[in-house]
């Protein structure tokens, strides 16, 4: 196997971390969601 395999690459990584972010994100913006229709179904509003 090429040497740079076993290097981690710094694009990959990058690419990874950014993954990892967006996972957060979208993590976040469900559970938003998720509450905002709950408060809606149980008439709080907010």
């Amino acid at each position: 196997p090429p040497q740079q395999m076993k290097r981690p690459n710094l694009e990959e990584l990058r690419a990874r971390e950014k993954g990892k972010a967006s996972e957060r994100e979208r993590e976040k913006a469900y559970q938003r969601r998720s509450r905002e229709a709950t408060a809606e179904w149980r008439g709080d509003g907010a």
